[in-house]
């Protein structure tokens, strides 16, 4: 809707009015011109494409349709590289899924390749996709609480 609105904004439609006199009868006329039609056919292009793809984002949203699967891949590269799908080397990890994506079975690790769908939002900044698992088995210290105990 932007280039219709230049046209009629900002090149907007000029009018012109030509006075004339015939001097031998002493009679006056007057025409007037305007590129109003003429602004109406640069823009109607531009409000026939906006209502073209108003109707398929109306249709999309109603249907619930997505992307074609390859459409999605390709859409999918051009994000930012996410960390190996491994967890990276030293304690054990654990993978941990960020708030906006669905939660990850127990246990679960992705695999080599392994890759977030394409339809799911990107992690909150800073998100850390792995972190350090508990230590299971043998002496775990206690947690010292944040506050003095009640006496």
């Amino acid at each position: 809707m932007l280039p219709v609105f230049y046209i009629f904004v900002v090149q907007g439609v000029e009018s012109s009015t030509e006075y004339s006199v015939n001097y031998s009868t002493g009679e006056s006329s007057t025409e007037s011109s305007d590129n109003f039609g003429s602004q109406i056919g640069k823009a109607l292009p531009w409000f026939i494409f906006a209502l073209i793809f108003g109707a398929i984002e109306f249709w999309a949203r109603k249907t619930n349709a997505g992307w074609p699967p390859a459409v999605r891949s390709a859409l999918a590269g051009l994000r930012q590289p996410y960390p190996q799908a491994g967890p990276p080397p030293g304690p054990a990890m654990r993978f941990n899924p960020p708030p906006n994506w669905p939660p990850a079975p127990a246990g679960w690790t992705p695999g080599p390749g392994w890759a977030p769908d394409a339809t799911w939002p990107e992690p909150p900044p800073g998100w850390p996709l792995w972190v350090q698992e508990p230590p299971t088995g043998g002496w775990v210290p206690p947690q010292q609480p944040s506050f003095p105990p009640r006496a």
